[in-house]
């Protein structure tokens, strides 16, 4: 019965530290873009007054770098990014050149790693037909530490796995090799005569 019962317990504990693993995987993850202005691939008529980039978190304030390059290779920044909740914006620099431009950025999320990517827009004279609106895809992270950590859970809940697994069996095993006991008979009390 004792084994039984300690084979419950590790069973539960795998569990929990199953659910554990699982539930705290998407902590892993890293801040991911989740839209800019303007967006990924977009052709505008004007070049706008400021960038904005917004993130699924708000990043580190101190580890901003935003850099607009426009056409010919030049930097169009007029201030230094601003930081507002999970938004990133900074000012440009007016001007009537058209062509290719790219956001570049980096930031250091609120896990402590840096979080890099590109954004390119064109400024033309007339703006395209009308096409779908096209979700920002994920930036490309600096360092592919996201999927190694989605990685390194998913070891470590096998693992927890393999422990509980092997726990129960021994205690199955020894469960299986102890024979119950039989009860012994206990033996009738003697009877004592006292002398009347």
């Amino acid at each position: 019965m004792r084994a039984s019962v300690l084979a419950r317990a590790a069973a539960l504990t795998a569990a929990f530290a199953v659910a554990g693993l699982v539930t705290a995987a998407p902590a892993l993850a890293h801040d991911e873009l989740t839209g800019s202005s303007p967006a990924a691939g977009a052709t505008v008529t004007a070049l706008p007054g400021r960038v904005v980039l917004r993130f699924e978190e708000p990043p580190d304030a101190q580890g901003i770098r935003m850099k607009v390059i426009g056409p010919g290779g030049r930097a169009v920044n007029a201030t230094g990014p601003r930081l507002s909740g999970s938004t990133v914006s900074e000012r440009i620099r007016p001007s009537k050149q058209r062509g290719d431009y790219v956001i570049r950025f980096r930031i250091i999320s609120d896990d402590g790693h840096p979080v890099s990517g590109t954004i390119r827009f064109t400024v033309a004279a007339v703006a395209p037909a009308v096409v779908p609106p096209v979700k920002n895809p994920p930036p490309a992270a600096s360092t592919g530490s996201s999927s190694t950590n989605t990685w390194i859970a998913v070891g470590a809940a096998l693992i927890v796995l393999a422990a509980g697994a092997a726990a129960a069996a021994s205690l199955h095993r020894r469960r299986a090799l102890i024979a119950p006991l039989e009860p012994v008979p206990s033996p009738e009390p003697e009877r004592v005569r006292v002398p009347s």
